[in-house]
C-alpha cells in the first residue's frame, strides 16, 4: 500500500511552472508568476516587462515602479521585508541616480547613487554614513 501511494506521488507530483496567469502577458497588462513565485503585475511589451509594474519576490521584497526590457528602469521604490526602504532613480536594475534610503530605525540618506552605491558629492563611493549618531554601512543589495 505505501508502495504503490509514493508511486502514485511520484508520478503526478505538481510542479509550478512559470505562466501568465491573467491578461496579456506579451503586449498589455498581465500577472505573471514565475517559478520561483516571484510575481510581476503591470505592463508588458514583446513579452518583457515594460512601463508602469509591481514585482513581488517571494521572499516578501517589492518594487513598484517602471520597467525597461524586464528591468527596473527610471522610477520607482523598492521595499525590503526587513525594514528598509529606497525611492529614486533606476537604471539597468540598479540605483543609479537621486534616491533617498530609508533604513528600518528611520535613519536616512538622499543622494547620488551609482551602479547601486552611495556616491559622496565627489562622487566617491561613501562606505559608511553616519545619521542619527549611528555608523551606517551599504545598505541592502538590490534584491533577488
Amino acid at each position: 500500500m505505501i508502495r504503490a501511494f509514493l508511486f502514485i506521488s511520484l508520478c503526478f507530483s505538481i510542479k509550478v511552472y512559470s505562466q501568465c496567469v491573467k491578461g496579456n502577458c506579451h503586449n498589455g497588462y498581465g500577472t505573471y508568476i514565475f517559478d520561483n513565485s516571484d510575481q510581476y503585475v503591470g505592463n508588458w511589451s514583446k513579452g518583457k516587462q515594460n512601463g508602469k509594474g509591481t514585482y513581488i519576490w517571494s521572499n516578501g521584497d517589492k518594487y513598484i515602479g517602471d520597467f525597461k526590457d524586464g528591468l527596473r528602469f527610471n522610477l520607482g521604490t523598492y521595499d525590503w521585508k526587513t525594514g528598509e526602504k529606497y525611492t529614486g532613480e533606476w537604471d539597468n536594475d540598479e540605483r543609479n541616480g537621486w534616491g533617498t534610503f530609508m533604513w528600518a530605525d528611520g535613519a536616512k540618506y538622499t543622494g547620488k547613487w551609482k551602479d547601486d552605491e552611495i556616491m559622496t558629492p565627489d562622487t566617491k563611493v561613501l562606505q559608511d554614513v553616519q545619521l542619527k549618531g549611528e555608523i551606517k554601512t551599504d545598505p541592502p543589495g538590490k534584491g533577488k
